[in-house]
C-alpha cells in the first residue's frame, strides 16, 4: 500500500512546527514549501553516506533515522521536523559529515539546494531558519561532548566544525577573465576566524569582489559568513550593483540578529571596459588600490556605518564611492592580523612597510606579489602564519 501524500495545507502547517521555518512569515513558508519534495524510505534503506557531496536538506516527517559518524552505534532519531544535511544548503560540494540510514518506514520532505538558492534571489528570509538551524544543532553538538569527553575534546570538535565551514568559504579557484587575474592566500595556525573573501565573475569586462571580517570567537563567525555567501551570490546574480548588495547583506545580518557580532565588510565592483571600480566599504580597514599612472597607493576607505550587531544605527546608509581602474592596477585584501604581526623587537610589521613591499613588486604577477609579501612578512616576523589568521588577495588589471 502506498503511502498517504501531505496536501499542501498539511506541509505547509508542518512546516511551520519546525525549526527551519519557525517565526518566518506565511508567505516564505508556502515559498518553501512549494521547493520541497516528498520521499518515503523503507527500513535500512540509506539516505547517503560520510563523504558523499551534499546537494540537500531532509526534514523528518515521521519514521526514524540513525546518525552514524563511525563504526559506533548510531545516533536514532524519530522526532517530527528534524532537519539532516543543512550545510548543504549553505555551501556547495560539502562533503556529508556522517552516513544517515532509515531505520523504520519513514517520510521525508527534501529540499534541493539550487532550489533554495533561487528562492534566496527574491526573499533573503528564507536563510534565517538555516542559521537558526546551524546554532542549535552547534549548541547541542558541543553540549554533548563536553559532558561526554573533555573540554579539550570538546574544544577540537569545535575547531574542526569552524575549519570546514571557514575553508568551505574561500574560493575554489583564482578567477581568470579578460584583462583581470587574482591570487588568494588564507593560512591559519589553528584560530579561524571569521574572514570571508570572494570574487565573482559577472560578465567578460566585471566582478564582484567582497571581503567580511566578523568578530567573535567558536564557530559562530564562520557560520554567518557562511549566510553572507548564500545570500550574496544570487543577490549578484540578480543586480550586482553596490547599493543593492550591500544592502541585502546588512537586511540578512540584521535578520539573523539572535547573536552579537561586530561585523565589517566591503564590497567591490569592477569594470575593465568603464575603467572604474565602485565600492561601499561598512568599516572593514585592509584594502590597498595599487595605481599603475602614479605608482602611489589609496586605501580604500569607510564609507558607511558598520554591518555588524553592534551598530546603534539601525538604518543602513550605502555611501558608494568610484576610483578609477587602470590597466596594471592592482587591488590588495588582507586580514588586520598582518599590520599586527611582531618581530623579537615588539616592532609590528605596519602598513607602511607592506606599502613599500607592493610598490617594489608590482610589475609581478598576482601571485608573485602575494609571496613576495608573505616572504617578506616572514622576514619580519619568525612564525608569519602565527598570531592569528593571515589573508592576502590580489587583484590585478592586466
Amino acid at each position: 500500500m502506498e503511502p498517504t501524500r501531505l496536501s499542501s495545507s498539511e506541509k505547509i502547517i508542518f512546516l511551520r512546527n519546525t525549526d527551519l521555518c519557525a517565526g518566518l512569515p506565511v508567505e516564505v513558508i508556502e515559498a518553501i514549501s512549494n521547493i520541497t519534495e516528498e520521499h518515503n524510505y523503507k527500513a535500512d534503506e540509506v539516505l547517503f553516506h560520510k563523504g558523499d557531496i551534499g546537494d540537500s536538506l531532509y526534514l523528518l516527517v515521521d519514521g526514524g533515522i540513525s546518525i552514524q559518524k563511525n563504526d559506533n552505534l548510531g545516533l536514532e532519531i524519530s522526532q517530527p521536523g528534524t532537519c539532516i544535511g543543512e550545510m548543504a544548503l549553505i555551501e556547495e560540494n560539502v562533503s556529508r559529515s556522517a552516513t544517515v540510514k532509515v531505520t523504520e518506514d519513514t517520510k521525508l520532505l527534501k529540499i534541493m539546494r539550487h532550489d533554495f538558492i533561487e528562492l534566496l534571489e527574491w526573499n533573503f528570509q528564507a536563510v534565517e531558519g538555516v542559521f537558526r538551524v546551524l546554532n542549535a544543532k552547534l549548541r547541542s553538538n558541543l553540549t554533548d561532548f563536553a559532558a561526554s569527553k573533555s573540554k579539550e575534546v570538546a574544544q577540537q570538535e569545535s575547531m574542526q566544525i569552524t575549519k570546514t565551514i571557514q575553508q568551505s568559504l574561500l574560493p575554489s579557484e583564482e578567477i581568470e577573465i579578460p584583462n583581470i587575474t587574482t591570487a588568494s592566500y588564507f593560512g591559519s595556525t589553528g584560530n579561524f576566524g571569521g574572514t570571508y573573501y570572494d570574487c565573482i565573475p559577472l560578465t567578460e569586462d566585471r566582478i564582484g569582489v567582497f571581503i567580511s571580517h566578523v568578530v567573535g570567537k567558536g564557530p559562530y563567525p564562520a557560520i554567518l559568513n557562511a549566510m553572507i555567501k548564500s545570500c550574496l551570490h544570487p543577490q549578484v546574480a540578480f543586480d550586482p550593483s553596490v547599493h543593492s548588495v550591500m544592502t541585502i547583506i546588512k537586511q540578512t545580518i540584521r535578520y539573523l540578529a539572535d547573536v552579537q557580532m561586530d561585523i565589517t565588510g566591503c564590497y567591490m565592483l569592477i569594470d575593465t571596459t568603464a575603467h572604474k571600480l565602485k565600492f561601499a566599504n561598512a568599516g572593514y580597514l585592509s584594502i590597498l588600490l595599487y595605481c599603475s599612472e602614479s605608482r602611489e597607493i589609496v586605501e580604500l576607505k569607510t564609507t558607511s556605518n558598520s554591518l555588524g550587531f553592534l551598530s546603534d544605527d539601525n538604518h543602513f546608509m550605502c555611501d558608494q564611492r568610484e576610483v578609477g581602474w587602470q590597466p596594471h592596477d592592482i587591488l590588495i585584501l588582507f586580514s588586520d592580523a598582518i599590520m599586527e604581526k611582531q618581530n623579537l623587537n615588539g616592532e609590528a610589521y605596519g602598513i607602511d612597510r607592506l606599502q613599500r613591499t607592493i610598490i617594489a613588486v608590482a610589475d609581478l604577477s598576482p601571485h608573485e606579489i602575494q609571496w613576495r609579501i608573505l616572504r617578506d612578512l616572514g622576514d619580519h616576523v619568525t612564525n608569519a602564519l602565527s598570531g592569528g589568521n593571515t589573508m592576502i588577495a590580489v587583484i590585478k588589471a592586466d
